[in-house]
Formats: structure tokens, C-alpha cells, sequence
């Protein structure tokens, strides 16, 4: 009897383990495990990345295959990575190619220094003209005042797009003239000392001291743009005469040959030669 009774137990314990293992849960080889902590059954469509149930075809961390994440701001369409609407790939990085100063309207198109990207095209900030390829300010350019190409003439300076006679000078009939030295235009425009020297902006017989007779002018040659340490030295458009030497004004920078403003200059920001970034 208890022999009989030990195998009936062995029996219903045996059973019982062959119920236990068939209702146990198991993963049949779908594919879908791809080296994560384990299978946690994704659903169909769905593949384990990791510890996460991963849609491969819209995943932009994930796109086709488990660690692959688009680049550039691209987005994952039918598992490849491609560009939203409106961008386009340049070198892999998603581009807009209409507001793009290295890609302008198309993929390597830079556009050159100081100019900015507008639809597609290149072009100066506001503000700015391009002259000859390069962005100007018309606004302090003695070389291109208010418009590309207009120069301002000697004692000329260019203030707010139009060209202004320096300080101390005055303007007769659009030049620029010293009126304390000028014997046509002695003391005022239009004064002539009809073949005496303008002296002090009074016509004289000879010249006051410390001036130096040059032509029917008596001229200090410190300070006179057109007799500038010598006479007949003329200073260049935009430059004045200090101590007998041409430089520029108070507030500019000489900067290839042309005085410029530097605190508002896109070429020369600063100091000559620091251009602006583009924009």
C-alpha cells in the first residue's frame, strides 16, 4: 500500500510540473529583441531597442534599425531619414537654402563677406549697398557716399550719405574752400582780393606771420588740406590736415587709404579689417 501510495505522489507531482511549464510565458523568435535587457514582447510592427518598444519607421532616434538617429534635424519617413518640407540636406544637415549665407539657394552657393541670404538670393543687410561685390556704408564712405561710385572731394567728408565740407572749411559754389586763406573767396564766398593774398579772411598786401604764401593764398601749413606741410599738398578725400600731416578726423580710422567710421563700419568694426559676421 504505501509503495502504491509513493507512486501515485510521484505521479500527481510530475503532472503538475508538466502543467506549470506548458502555461509558462515564451518568446516564439519574432525578431523583435534586438539587445535589450531582455524579451518584453513588443507589439506587432514595434522592435526592442534597448528596454523600449521601438516603431523603426518613424523613430527619428531609431530610424531602420535600433540607434540610428537622423542627423541635422531631418525626421525618420518609411525608416529613412529625410527632410521636413521646405529644407534640403547640404552635407547631411538639414538646410533652408532660402535664408542660408553658406547654402543660398543651393547647397554651397556662400554668399559673399557681410551679405545676408533673402529668398534665395544674396544681398547686404539693411543699411548697407554693395559696391563692386563688398557691403558699404553709404552712409561714411567717402568712396561710395550715398550711392556706389560717388566720392567725396578733397575736404570733403561723407556724413549721413552726403558728402560735408570738414570743419573750419566752407562751401562756395560746391567746393570746399578755407576762406581765412582762399583769395577768391576771402572771409566769405565770393570775395575776391583781386590780386592781393587772403590773409586771416582779410585781403592784404603780404601775408601775416606765421602763414606761408602759396599761389594768392596765405595758408598755415599745419592745418591747410589743400597745403599740407607743403604747398600744393593736397589732403585725400575724407582726410584733414593736423600738424602739417594728412590723417583722418576725430572719430574715424584709416583704413586701406579711406577714413572710416569704426564704430558703425560693417568692414571695419572697431578696428580696420574686423568685418561683421554675415546678418
Amino acid at each position: 500500500m504505501e509503495k502504491r501510495f509513493s507512486r501515485l505522489m510521484t505521479f500527481l507531482a510530475s503532472f503538475a510540473l508538466a502543467v506549470a511549464c506548458s502555461n509558462a510565458p515564451t518568446d516564439r523568435g519574432s525578431g523583435l529583441s534586438t539587445g535589450g535587457t531582455g524579451p518584453i514582447g513588443c507589439p506587432t510592427g514595434q522592435t526592442q531597442c534597448g528596454s523600449e518598444c521601438i516603431d523603426l519607421t518613424s523613430s527619428s532616434a531609431h530610424c531602420g534599425q535600433c540607434g540610428y538617429a537622423c542627423p541635422g534635424g531631418s525626421a525618420c519617413h518609411a525608416g529613412a531619414c529625410d527632410c521636413s518640407t521646405g529644407l534640403t540636406s547640404c552635407a547631411g544637415v538639414c538646410t533652408d537654402t532660402t535664408t542660408s549665407a553658406q547654402n543660398c539657394g543651393a547647397c554651397g552657393s556662400a554668399c559673399p563677406a557681410l551679405q545676408n541670404c533673402v529668398n534665395s538670393s544674396c544681398g547686404c543687410p539693411t543699411g548697407a549697398l554693395a559696391c563692386g561685390g563688398n557691403c558699404v556704408d553709404s552712409f561714411t564712405d567717402s568712396a561710395n557716399c550715398g550711392a556706389c561710385g560717388h566720392a567725396c572731394q578733397p575736404g570733403q567728408l561723407c556724413q549721413s550719405g552726403s558728402c560735408q565740407c570738414l570743419t573750419g572749411l566752407a562751401d562756395c559754389s560746391g567746393n570746399c574752400v578755407d576762406t581765412q586763406s582762399d583769395g577768391n573767396n576771402c572771409g566769405q564766398c565770393g570775395t575776391s582780393c583781386n590780386g592781393q593774398v587772403c590773409s586771416l579772411g582779410v585781403c592784404k598786401a603780404t601775408c601775416d606771420a606765421s602763414l606761408t604764401l602759396c599761389g594768392t593764398s596765405c595758408v598755415n601749413l599745419q592745418t591747410d588740406g589743400s597745403n599740407c606741410g607743403a604747398c600744393g599738398t593736397i589732403c585725400p578725400s575724407g582726410q584733414a590736415c593736423s600738424a602739417g600731416s594728412c590723417g583722418c578726423t576725430s572719430g574715424q580710422m584709416l583704413c586701406n587709404n579711406t577714413c572710416v567710421n569704426t564704430q558703425v563700419s560693417l568692414a571695419n568694426c572697431g578696428t580696420c579689417g574686423h568685418a561683421c559676421a554675415t546678418g
